[in-house]
């Protein structure tokens, strides 16, 4: 039995004994900014190297597939030049390919479908909008094969063999489970952009009768009601998840099958980019899904998969430019994650420093100052630990970049 390191997930197995809890064997990697963590990008990692006013190279980005080969995974990595405005639209990734143990699951699993149903044996239930109250709600169904996701990661492993051995099946519709909320007021993750923002909580679902939803990282729910029930080929398992949302839980699937993931731009890069991308994607792949790469940074590091949360910062770093550097070091997401935001002050140090910059940078400060943006506090101390280099630049942060006379 894996035993949990903390509250870092939401997960609902449906339906085992009351009270009961299984335990994730991932660890999460969130740490003060005052840690000096030790980024992934110390190492060569992913291949991207973008350069002024231009896109990925030919090389990196074949416009014949977007998705990068194994070969480029051994190119050094270079951080983003200086651009005028962001250049890339969203950079799938292919570094290593899944593992071998992945790969035979994968094998085995397609050879038994030849001969039933039974291929996809679990549904996530998984939420796909945020209302204005902050409540997360409207589920979606996503299907996968339980032995593929289990050859994963130990998180897998931990929530899929501990919580199957006493869960009960569901029918194949796809429905919600009768006896759980269809939504949460606890979804940790506020600028979630995978969620759809809804316009009215009318929309709130009744509450059911079994009141609030399960804490995170616990999985509870009720016995077989039949053995025969249970052995059923035509019936599949139950998990509910809280806190990630359906767009970035079906990439995760994606990813685990096939290592290949598709990443949108930043929305401080503007939502027509991120729609150009989209419509780009779903012309050339319709229905391979496309997800945030924040919130895939988060996912894996839950579920513990270190390549794609890899993966994912490299790209979050792909895309700072000039216009939208300040809005992500001062973004909660950052302060979050000090990995992150190191990275994002040494690149605006190194490359982003200027008047216009310290004038905007002091507005940040002053909005920080007046309480409006209380993760921010992180930011500071991380500038602060770069504050001879930003002396340097002729200005100060008291006054607002200008240079003194």
């Amino acid at each position: 039995m894996f035993q949990p390191p903390g509250n870092i997930f939401g997960a609902t197995l449906v339906n085992q004994p009351q009270g009961s809890t299984i335990g994730f064997g991932a660890t999460s990697s969130r740490s003060q900014v005052g840690s000096n963590p030790v980024s992934s990008l110390s190492q060569p990692q992913a291949p991207f190297d973008p350069t002024p006013n231009s896109g990925p190279s030919q090389s990196q980005v074949p416009e014949s597939d977007p998705t990068l080969n194994s070969s480029q995974a051994s190119a050094p990595l270079s951080r983003p030049k200086p651009v005028k405005a962001p250049s890339i639209i969203f950079q799938p990734t292919d570094t290593f390919g899944p593992s071998a143990e992945t790969t035979e699951a994968l094998h085995d699993a397609l050879a038994q479908s030849l001969g039933d149903d039974g291929f996809l044996d679990i549904i996530f239930h998984v939420f796909t909008r945020k209302l204005p109250s902050g409540r997360v709600c409207k589920p979606r169904a996503v299907y996968s094969n339980s032995r593929i996701l289990k050859s994963s990661s130990v998180y897998f492993r931990g929530l899929l063999s501990g919580g199957f051995a006493e869960s009960t099946s569901l029918s194949t519709t796809g429905k919600f489970p009768s006896n759980q909320d269809e939504y949460t007021d606890a979804y940790e993750f506020d600028s979630d952009s995978d969620l759809e923002e809804g316009l009215d909580d009318d929309e709130v679902p009744a509450v059911s009768p079994i009141g609030e939803p399960p804490a995170p990282s616990v999985i509870q729910g009720i016995p077989p009601s039949s053995s025969a029930e249970a052995a059923s080929p035509q019936l599949k398992r139950a998990v509910v998840i809280r806190s990630a949302a359906a767009d970035t839980w079906q990439a995760l699937m994606f990813y685990i099958y096939t290592h290949k993931v598709y990443f949108l731009p930043l929305q401080s890069n503007g939502s027509n980019m991120r729609q150009q991308a989209r419509s780009d994607h779903e012309k050339k792949y319709l229905n391979r899904p496309m997800c945030s790469p924040k919130s895939m940074y988060r996912l894996a590091d839950i579920v513990g998969i270190e390549e794609l949360k890899s993966q994912a910062q490299t790209y979050i770093l792909s895309q700072l430019c000039a216009d939208n550097i300040l809005e992500e070091i001062f973004s909660s997401f950052s302060s979050e994650y000090a990995e992150i935001l190191k990275e994002q002050t040494d690149i605006f140090c190194k490359q982003y420093l200027n008047d216009e910059a310290m004038r905007n940078l002091h507005s940040k400060i002053q909005v920080v100052a007046e309480g409006r943006c209380p993760h921010g506090t992180r930011a500071i101390m991380s500038l602060l630990e770069h504050l001879p280099r930003i002396s340097g630049q002729g200005g100060s942060l008291k006054s607002g970049g200008k240079k003194k006379k």
